[in-house]
């Protein structure tokens, strides 16, 4: 017999690897690609950037096919038609109620409910096409979709294959943390939010199997109702040659993440309005660099707001942004696991995480790092570890924790006989 086939289907080209996110879409890749036939189905949604990126991508990754899907100059088209032709009272009826309905919740929350109705709402027609026409022209043993708002795409699909979804991300775990302080009788917010999770329950059984980045994540699935087969996967991080040690005492923190990802957002505030007043406060040397893009707005708001605070965007070479620092997992909300936290562990650099930053890792309190979810716990912590000889612990703690369960190796091992597990099973 031959090589098995298998469609991914993804929302963006995930190279380079400038997040979280795109190491664990281009890892499960490049963990089967030798072993199966490959093929990937991305939204191109910035043609400048992509064509930078697929020559790095074709580069290391050959013989997988790509299909792109042009989205950006649909999209601008169909916006400026849209213009040209609505009516004056459209776009009266349209302000009145977005006003009214604003003034029913606050501005955070209705943002929360919109990306809810992203999630879970059914994909444009142009974007089935482009996939159905993929399907319909190939013999993929596996249809793999990935990432939370491309998960309602199985709805309007079909084909021979196992349609199978990779869950990054458990939508209603993290729909209950943002909730949190939102009162009962907020009736709009919390309809949506029953809406939001008994829709993502009812599409994950339309699919034959689901896959999870944590054994965590497969038992919540089972536990809200999810019928069909869940298998737990892992993340992994690539080796790192260099020094895998901090043995100097270090008043630099730093944290990975782009805001586009609204926990790391909800992180940063979290961080910056409850615990950096209180850090500096004890040892205002302390500064905190923050790695990833972010939008132009919320640079200048924290930059502005919060001194020894910088944003360094995508950079080169993380290693060298990591070296001599604390990194800060600061994560309220969501699910899944943090790749920041393999990333620090791999380079030799201890961390600070809240319980939710940590879950779905192996890592102990005390033992890995130091796990807090008050301000002045966290703030403790931070300070705890101008110990020399304690973060030492930490890092040869947490980089043999990365060793023994998040290789390469681990990862291919696991996905291939996942997909033969589920190859086996009739639908």
């Amino acid at each position: 017999m031959g090589k098995k086939s298998i469609l991914v289907i993804m929302p963006m080209l995930p190279y380079p690897l400038i997040s979280g996110g795109h190491q664990a879409l281009y890892n499960g890749m490049v963990a089967v690609h030798k072993e199966m036939e490959v093929s990937l189905s991305f939204v191109v949604d910035d043609e400048y950037n992509y064509l930078d990126a697929l020559k790095d991508f074709v580069r290391e990754l050959p013989d997988i096919k790509l299909f792109p899907y042009y989205q950006c100059k649909r999209i601008a088209e169909g916006a400026k038609r849209k213009r040209k032709v609505r009516p004056w009272y459209s776009k009266l009826f349209h302000a009145i109620f977005h006003r009214k309905r604003m003034k029913k919740i606050e501005k955070a929350s209705f943002d929360k409910i919109a990306y809810w109705q992203y999630c879970t709402l059914p994909p444009g027609v142009g974007w089935i096409k482009h996939n159905q026409d993929i399907i319909d022209s190939n013999n993929f043993d596996f249809v793999q979709i990935e990432m939370p708002w491309l998960m309602s795409t199985v709805l309007g699909l079909s084909c021979k294959g196992k349609l199978v979804y990779v869950h990054h991300e458990l939508g209603f775990v993290r729909r209950a943390l943002e909730m949190r302080n939102t009162p009962k009788d907020d009736y709009y917010s919390w309809a949506w939010l029953r809406f939001a999770d008994m829709n993502e329950i009812a599409i994950l059984n339309k699919y034959d199997a689901i896959i999870t980045l944590s054994s965590i994540d497969t038992k919540k699935l089972k536990e809200a109702g999810v019928v069909k087969p869940v298998y737990s996967s892992i993340a992994v991080v690539e080796p790192y040659s260099g020094k895998v040690e901090n043995s100097h005492i270090t008043r630099r923190l730093t944290f990975i993440g782009p805001d586009v990802h609204i926990p790391n957002y909800e992180g940063i505030r979290w961080f910056l309005e409850n615990c950096w007043s209180l850090l500096k406060s004890v040892d205002p040397e302390y500064t905190l660099d923050v790695i990833g893009k972010w939008s132009e707005h919320n640079v200048k708001t924290f930059e502005s707001k919060y001194p020894g605070v910088k944003f360094l965007g995508y950079v080169d070479n993380l290693s060298d942004a990591l070296n001599g620092s604390i990194m800060i997992v600061p994560i309220n909300i969501g699910s899944g696991i943090r790749m920041k936290i393999l990333e620090a562990s791999v380079r030799g650099v201890p961390f600070v995480s809240t319980s939710v930053g940590a879950e779905g890792l192996p890592v102990k309190d005390g033992v890995h790092c130091f796990i807090a979810d008050t301000p002045e716990i966290f703030v403790q912590d931070i300070l705890r570890l101008k110990d020399v000889s304690l973060q030492m612990q930490f890092v040869a703690n947490s980089n043999q924790m990365v060793k023994e369960h998040f290789s390469l190796d681990a990862l291919r091992a696991n996905r291939l006989k996942i997909y033969s597990s589920i190859y086996k099973t009739s639908k």
